[in-house]
């Protein structure tokens, strides 16, 4: 991984997910489904809306071998595992986030996912028995933290069998120019080491040996997303002070509610549409603010691909 220093994703938010399993697991239920955690364990924007009708459409009654790239606590994982016949492998770099993985996964009774703590770029493959053995590598919103793009791609084309899919959603950059210094700040907050268009992106997994299927922008949907979720930590904040902490508050809250929102405000809505749909978020952050930021250019993208390993 790259010079980040993951403070976005640190200990506070350990503590965060903890503290929900904890919530759930005083339900004292005798079994528990994934979807008693998919409040949560879903990090990226829009959830799995896209991710879980790709499944349905490639995967439905197969038995299928799937590398999950930077898992998180692993709501993608769990998604395939409990749905499809299927060996998930589930890499994070982040030790934290794999115990809670581990944990929710053991509250689930799920024994077909392994999750390892590593940098994906370079995963042993060989020592894992991974090289051209899966269906499936995705990756959701993790990408843009790794600088080695080239050894990224070769691991997941090594990974694959022929005719096997890559699936990556990911921030890419969307408009060109040099960075502004706020813009400049959202990647550095967010960990984007590298700023790849989308031409530069599918050319770096067209050079692994890739055939790119699909690429495009979903943009507007990732910011209606990001939006409505601040719009629900707003009109929230007692609530989750009290149950995550000042500490995570300001940390996350400082995302939510300013940089994440000027990142993606490519709404398609008017201000007065804006004001009716998110009416927190416009008294916490000002509407002179909202208003600067649609006046703005939409420097990131919310950027998906799908490609193939050639036969």
């Amino acid at each position: 991984m790259g010079d980040w220093d993951f403070s976005l994703y640190s200990d506070h938010m350990v503590q965060r997910f903890n503290n929900e399993v904890d919530r759930v697991e005083a339900q004292n239920k005798d079994t528990y489904s994934p979807q008693d955690f998919s409040s949560f364990d879903a990090l990226h924007y829009c959830g799995y809306d896209y991710l879980a009708p790709f499944l349905e459409s490639l995967y439905k009654g197969q038995s299928i071998k799937v590398l999950d790239l930077g898992c998180g606590i692993g709501g993608g994982s769990r998604l395939i595992a409990s749905n499809y016949q299927s060996e998930v492998t589930a890499v994070d770099y982040l030790e934290g986030y794999c115990q809670v993985h581990r944990r929710i996964n053991s509250l689930c009774n799920l024994e077909n996912i392994q999750v390892l703590q590593g940098d994906a770029s370079t995963l042993n493959l060989e020592e894992l028995g991974l090289v051209g053995n899966c269906d499936l590598v995705f990756s959701i919103q993790v990408f843009l933290h790794i600088p080695d793009k080239t050894s990224l791609f070769q691991k997941c084309f090594q990974a694959l069998k022929p005719g096997g899919k890559l699936y990556i959603e990911d921030w890419a950059v969307q408009s060109s120019g040099p960075f502004n210094q706020e813009e400049e700040k959202v990647a550095e907050i967010l960990g984007m080491i590298d700023r790849l268009s989308e031409e530069e992106y599918k050319k770096q997994v067209e050079e692994a040996g890739f055939l790119v299927e699909e690429s495009r922008f979903r943009t507007k949907e990732w910011s209606r997303y990001i939006w409505s979720r601040a719009e629900s930590l707003a009109s929230r904040e007692e609530e989750l002070v009290a149950m995550h902490g000042k500490d995570w508050w300001e940390a996350w809250s400082s995302w939510s509610l300013g940089y994440g929102l000027s990142a993606f405000h490519s709404l398609e809505m008017s201000l007065e549409e804006i004001k009716t749909e998110f009416p927190t978020v416009c008294q916490k952050v000002g509407e002179d603010t909202v208003a600067g930021w649609l006046q703005a250019r939409q420097k990131f993208g919310g950027y998906y691909l799908v490609a193939t390993k050639p036969n």
